[in-house]
């Protein structure tokens, strides 16, 4: 980080965590506290790690992404425990930050997660070869889409966690709010 660097004190107008993971795991598995762990290390400590960094190095009109999850909040998820409750923490982490009076950030920064159903990623093509890929949603799509908020925050809506939706074989793809 530049101000921890050259001990110049620097704004920047725009963070953005993509930081996250996914994890399987119901309440028997033998495993559960380490994937809370891992799920939590993730996800919600990187969260909390931006929103830091945010309220104390970004300039006023600037915006904050945290990464949630669809899932998360929208449905239960029994079978992934860890997963479901650390995106569930994010998503609180980003309605709760938008109150502009209580949260420490700058005047006027907006505060909103991404909450992809899934990514076309390396790792997720490696995961699930055999699955149908013409719902996942590209890189470029979200990373234009990312860029695009980040020049103009007043294009989003503080507080919102934004639903990524992919279709017609990746041509198309939605920000829904949820």
């Amino acid at each position: 980080l530049i101000p921890y660097r050259t001990g110049k004190e620097k704004k920047f107008d725009s963070l953005i965590c993509v930081s996250g993971g996914f994890a399987m795991g119901d309440a028997k598995d033998p495993n559960l506290l380490k994937t809370v762990h891992d799920m939590y290390s993730s996800s919600v400590y990187p969260s909390f790690i931006s929103a830091h960094l945010a309220a104390n190095y970004m300039k006023p009109n600037g915006l904050l992404v945290l990464p949630g999850a669809a899932v998360a909040g929208a449905t239960p998820t029994p079978w992934g425990l860890a997963y479901g409750s650390a995106k569930a923490a994010v998503h609180h982490m980003v309605q709760s930050m938008a109150d502009p009076a209580g949260s420490g950030f700058p005047d006027k920064t907006t505060v909103i997660g991404i909450a992809p159903i899934t990514l076309d990623t390396p790792g997720n093509r490696e995961a699930m070869v055999d699955a149908d890929r013409s719902s996942w949603t590209p890189l470029e799509d979200l990373s234009l889409q990312l860029r695009g908020w980040a020049e103009q925050p007043t294009h989003c809506t503080s507080g919102t966690v934004y639903k990524v939706v992919t279709f017609e074989n990746q041509q198309t793809t939605e920000y829904i709010p949820m």
